[in-house]
């Protein structure tokens, strides 16, 4: 049955990826392992049902998660932040702080319920200013890459931090802006192509920045949700002419919730789509019909989910700028009052 929503089979699933993945000594997903860490959390989260979680206690995730924190006490340290692995070794020129791995591990340690007092919050606010460059972007990590991914991973690594000191938010805002496309929405770098993935990361982070209506006017808001509701077939599309992916329906549907208008979706449609894309032997949701469950597809099908019909399918809701529960938002807001 297409819309059956069996949330112990999710969770079986969850739990698998925990015994399959997380363990240090599978060197696989070494690079991706926080990645991997923040998914399955999160999704436990939407799920309300962290007492189904077997293998790890909450204790081990947050102990496990603050290992990955590199405590360098040298006073011009570039490294600041939580690591993507030990692979490289420890303390030495390879081992670096990467934006998205500390973006997860931060909102991971939310989730859990930590109280955040064992973050290195000073050091890792000032290593952001040595992470962006003069044009405004960030780099994921020292020699990384730079687009709209990690602009937004700084953003809300400041706002989870409480401190926006250490970037340039005037050349940050041109970036982002220089990267509007003439179809009204967002590309990666300036003069690529508009994507729902990189559209997200600009919206949520003039979000957080709290400049959303100072950098977009009644019209360009309007001309971007027309981009986003274009992008619905059945599922979302990331960009014109692909198939739809369980994926978008966070990246859009959450783009289309920031600005006010989730309600313009077809809903009976999108929840049909990425329902059906759920593995109903093994739990999980996939990409497309009949492929292979993956946490992250699972995790974005079910929180694209909960900005849907969260009350329906009994899942907690998203809080879309940080992609995080709106009951562990309210323990970030408690842990901010007390800096």
């Amino acid at each position: 049955m297409i819309n059956k929503f069996d949330k112990s089979l999710h969770v079986r699933y969850l739990n698998s990826v925990i015994e399959e993945k997380l363990d240090k000594s599978i060197i696989l997903f070494d690079t991706v392992r926080m990645t991997l860490v923040y998914f399955t959390l999160s999704s436990f989260d939407v799920l309300d049902s962290f007492d189904k979680m077997t293998g790890w206690s909450k204790e081990k995730m947050i102990k496990t998660i603050y290992s990955y924190q590199i405590n360098d006490d040298t006073d011009e340290s570039s490294k600041w932040g939580f690591r993507c692995s030990f692979s490289n070794g420890i303390n030495n020129d390879y081992d670096n702080c990467h934006l998205a791995l500390t973006y997860c591990a931060l909102c991971s340690l939310i989730i859990l319920g930590d109280d955040l007092k064992n973050v290195n919050r000073s050091k890792i606010i000032r290593n952001l200013s040595n992470y962006q460059k003069p044009n405004g972007c960030f780099i994921s990590s020292i020699s990384g890459e730079s687009d709209m991914r990690f602009i937004y991973c700084a953003v809300a690594i400041c706002y989870i931090l409480n401190d926006f000191s250490s970037i340039n938010q005037e050349k940050m805002l041109e970036y982002i802006m220089n990267s509007l496309t003439y179809e009204g929405a967002f590309g990666q770098n300036p003069g690529n192509e508009a994507h729902g993935g990189s559209t997200y990361c600009a919206i949520a982070s003039l979000k957080l920045l709290g400049k959303l209506d100072d950098c977009l006017n009644e019209k360009a808001k309007q001309k971007l949700v027309r981009w986003c509701l274009m992008k619905q077939n059945s599922g979302f599309e990331g960009r014109p002419n692909k198939d739809s992916d369980t994926c978008y329906t966070f990246w859009i549907g959450a783009t289309l919730s920031l600005l006010g208008q989730h309600h313009l979706i077809n809903h009976s449609r999108l929840k049909s789509f990425c329902l059906r894309n759920q593995d109903l032997a093994y739990g999980g949701f996939g990409k497309l019909l009949d492929c292979e469950s993956d946490i992250m597809h699972t995790y974005l099908g079910l929180s694209g989910l909960s900005l849907e019909d969260g009350s329906e399918l009994k899942l907690n809701k998203i809080v879309p700028e940080l992609n995080i529960t709106e009951k562990s938002f309210k323990h970030l807001q408690k842990i901010i009052s007390l800096y």
